[in-house]
Formats: C-alpha cells, structure tokens, sequence
C-alpha cells in the first residue's frame, strides 16, 4: 500500500498529519453534513501531503518540524492554500501587466 501513496508522490506520514488535522477541524464545524466532513477530511490529508515538501523548502523547515506543519496544513485546509499564494504567488502577479 505505502508504494502506490510512494508512486504518485505523497508520503504517507504527511497525509495522516493532515487527516489527524482536517479530523480535528471538523469537530468546531457543527454545520457541516456527513460528505463535507468526509470531503474535509481527505482533502486536508491531501493537501498536506502535497503541500507540506513545498512548504518545507520554502522555509528551509528541519524535518522535525515537517509533521506539526503537515497537521496544520490539513486543519486548516483551502486556507491554507490560500494563504501560500497570498505569500508566494500575488507578488510575481503584481508584475504581470494586463
């Protein structure tokens, strides 16, 4: 099993941080039906298995520290994502001219 995570580029450490993460946001989010939650979960693993690395270099992260910041990313979700291209990305579009 860990070789098909392995295979399409997600270590399995990074996306349980992020399902233990997206599992602890759903328990504020009262709202929220049964396929979101589901939906939040998996995408919060994902997103951090996905983003977590790219953070890790952004920052120049200790491997220690790469687990905490997984669980973060995967709680905090989209947000998270909006947030790297807040701080990454909006700069170099500020260059772009329309």
């Amino acid at each position: 099993m860990k070789e098909i995570f392995q295979e399409v580029g997600i270590e399995f450490s990074m996306l349980f941080a992020g399902l233990a993460g997206a599992l602890a946001s759903i328990t504020k989010e009262k709202e929220l039906t049964r396929t979101q939650r589901f939906i939040t979960v998996i995408v919060g693993g994902f997103l951090s298995a996905y983003l977590t690395p790219m953070v890790s270099l952004a920052i120049n992260m200790p491997d220690q520290a790469k687990y905490g910041v997984g669980f973060v990313i995967g709680y905090s979700g989209l947000r998270s994502v909006e947030w790297i291209i807040n701080k990454y990305f909006k700069k170099e579009n500020k260059n772009i001219k329309k």
